[in-house]
């Protein structure tokens, strides 16, 4: 549903009980087991999914070596400049830190929203309701916080994605009868999981 793309996708499944979902490198994408158990319906699993498809749609791991490489360059540039101007190395290092990871965030912000949108696009067109993408942000917020778990840090507040998605979601013109629900083969999947992982039922939310 994302038209051609450069690579040929990868999916694993990570055993690890934290909440979180990422993109590397070449379309490999990993999702932790603890999200899988997590998520209630398959669209709250495709919206994971979407999202970090978009993250390989549109370079992000690229933009953000790059980025974070200049950033780096440039902190090293400031605290040799300070050392030969006699200024303390230590606190323009702490400094230009802040600055540099100021600046990385930004941009990462930028990013997880782009894949949002890129998300409530992608889902209606592989047969998933984009709703999905939605109440996962609620699920990952009461399970994080106010903050939210690991999926959200250094991106927008989940109550700020959640808002915006919601106003993609009602401008769209959906079409009828997209899956929410995959005829218990998610709840299969999950129930394989714990055994495999002696990973104990979840109590009923």
């Amino acid at each position: 549903a994302a038209g051609p793309q450069p690579y040929e996708y990868t999916f694993t499944v990570v055993e690890d009980d934290t909440l979180n979902a990422f993109a590397t490198f070449g379309g490999n994408i990993f999702v932790h087991t603890g999200m899988i158990l997590r998520v209630r319906n398959v669209s709250e699993l495709a919206g994971v999914m979407g999202h970090e498809v978009g993250h390989v749609v549109h370079r992000h791991m690229a933009e953000n070596y790059k980025r974070a490489k200049q950033a780096g360059l440039l902190r090293n540039a400031a605290v040799i400049g300070s050392a030969i101007g006699g200024v303390n190395p230590g606190a323009v290092d702490l400094l230009t830190g802040f600055g540099a990871q100021g600046i990385l965030n930004t941009f990462g912000r930028e990013m997880e929203t782009q894949s949002d949108e890129f998300a409530v696009e992608l889902l209606p067109r592989a047969g998933y309701d984009p709703g999905g993408i939605v109440t996962m942000f609620e699920v990952l917020t009461a399970a994080g916080g106010p903050r939210g778990p690991k999926f959200f840090s250094d991106h927008p507040t989940s109550a700020d994605r959640t808002a915006a998605t919601k106003k993609l979601i009602a401008a769209k013109q959906l079409p009828p009868n997209l899956k929410r629900d995959d005829n218990g083969r998610l709840e299969i999947i999950q129930a394989r999981i714990r055994v495999l992982t002696k990973e104990p039922a979840q109590r009923k939310r």
